[in-house]
């Protein structure tokens, strides 16, 4: 059951695929953006004010630089990695791969998992977050800052896994947590 012809060399002999999917790559803006696009603009429009009072130098041109990717870069660089994203239900854990690089991110058994939380709107389509988030994953979230996370004192194992923008994502939450039940079980 590999219908991304994805090379699944993580998987372990007697592990076996029950759910695959990926997030939704046009589904870029959450809800973090109704503030984060107000503020993207006025830095925007600091800048370019700067520049047609005083010109142009290095330093202007790289706060420019980084004002532009927050702005706008930011978002296609989340296309692109939601693109290249592959989600793994298995009977032993859940995964996410990078398909672009062939690697995997993160994985979770299910003995690991102490809590699922769960947010789908109106269309189906949600997240799940296989554990407690820290408050600096929570703010993150899915806005495209999260790539740019990495481990440190407050969560030394690196961010909780999470699936962000997937269909059905009831169906999915049920079944994990029928196979977390399952694997607690046995």
């Amino acid at each position: 059951m590999n219908q991304y012809n994805e090379n699944i060399n993580w998987l372990q002999p007697d592990e076996k695929i029950v759910w695959q999917g990926r997030p939704l790559a046009t589904r870029i803006f959450t809800k973090n953006d109704l503030y984060l696009i107000p503020i993207n603009i006025f830095f925007i429009w600091s800048v370019l004010n700067t520049y047609l009072n005083y010109g142009l130098d290095l330093i202007l041109a790289m706060f420019f630089v980084l004002v532009f990717y927050l702005a706008i870069g930011r978002y296609i660089h989340k296309y692109f990695k939601k693109k290249d994203t592959i989600y793994y239900i298995t009977d032993k854990r859940v995964v996410i791969i990078d398909d672009r690089h062939k690697k995997m991110l993160q994985e979770m058994e299910y003995s690991k998992i102490k809590k699922i939380e769960k947010s789908i709107g109106k269309n189906g389509i949600g997240n799940l977050t296989f554990g407690t988030p820290t408050t600096l994953q929570m703010f993150q979230g899915d806005t495209g800052f999260e790539a740019y996370r990495r481990p440190n004192w407050s969560e030394p194992s690196g961010p909780t896994p999470a699936f962000y923008g997937i269909e059905d994502c009831e169906t999915v939450y049920q079944l994990v947590c029928e196979l977390k039940n399952t694997s607690i079980n046995t």
